[in-house]
């Protein structure tokens, strides 16, 4: 009788066991499907779904004949995917250490920069603009040891005449601003911008700049593209202005003169059209 009630509680014993078990496993797959179904969501949409700008070809600046005052050229960026990285344990800080003088930033600052895209959900960080061959080459040649880094070709903005016409050409630069996160309501998001500084870039830069498209890709574990989407860029305008860029080296010759010789600082010039008031 004692043999049977041990084996009664010992049955009882295991069934309650199995029974605690399969309800904290029962448990758990509630709170992962139904509770943290939408992070997770999000998780896997970050991990999968890429999404690219392609920017626009900023406008070209002429002079009254169609030559060349401002204008774009090829050049190389460096890009680095942060949620990949977030992914790797230890590559924060390693990406950040070794790609830190690249971005023009100290470690800990390119690792905030990395933490904070990184939190939203940004598959996508330009370093930096315009590298020097030397930098490209020793770029590419981590590559292959460190899958986050990219390279692109970008644009850079070119001045074929040089100094000349600066002070109405102008010139861009690169800003930074903290834009509303589509993926994150009521989070911001660092992007940065080539606009126009000084002079006719700066003027009209809208018209310039043009608007930057989007390249949308799911890919599976093994980064094979699995669907696609593309937003076309629309480029700026070309501008063309009044003045004569032969003009305006004849003018720029003779101030320079003229001040030499009055011993001065600085002079000012202004050539016109007589017929219509045109700056030349």
């Amino acid at each position: 009788m004692e043999r049977e009630t041990s084996h009664t509680k010992r049955i009882l014993l295991l069934g309650a066991i199995l029974v605690l078990w399969g309800g904290a496993i029962a448990a758990r797959l509630f709170y992962l499907q139904v509770i943290e179904h939408e992070t997770y969501r999000q998780r896997a949409s970050r991990q999968q779904e890429r999404t690219r700008p392609i920017p626009a070809q900023r406008g070209k600046i002429l002079d009254r004949e169609g030559r060349e005052l401002a204008v774009n050229v090829a050049s190389q960026s460096l890009v680095i995917n942060p949620v990949r990285i977030s992914e790797m344990p230890g590559a924060p800080s390693a990406a950040a250490s070794i790609l830190a003088r690249y971005a023009g930033s100290t470690t800990d600052g390119l690792l905030e920069r990395i933490d904070s895209h990184t939190k939203f959900g940004s598959g996508y960080l330009r370093l930096k603009k315009d590298l020097d061959d030397e930098e490209y080459a020793r770029l590419r040649s981590l590559q292959p040891h460190y899958e986050y880094i990219g390279l692109e070709e970008s644009a850079r903005r070119l001045y074929p005449k040089g100094a000349l016409a600066s002070q109405v050409v102008g010139v861009t630069g690169f800003v930074e601003y903290e834009i509303d996160d589509p993926k994150n309501p009521g989070e911001k998001q660092t992007i940065t911008v080539e606009e126009g500084a000084v002079g006719i870039e700066r003027s009209f830069d809208r018209q310039l700049r043009g608007t930057e498209g989007s390249r949308w890709t799911r890919q599976d574990v093994r980064q094979k593209v699995l669907a696609s989407k593309e937003k076309p860029p629309q480029h700026g305008q070309d501008l063309m202005l009044t003045v004569d860029a032969r003009v305006q080296y004849a003018a720029e010759k003779a101030l320079a003169e003229a001040v030499k010789k009055a011993n001065g600082d600085s002079g000012t010039a202004v050539a016109r059209d007589p017929h219509n008031g045109q700056v030349l």
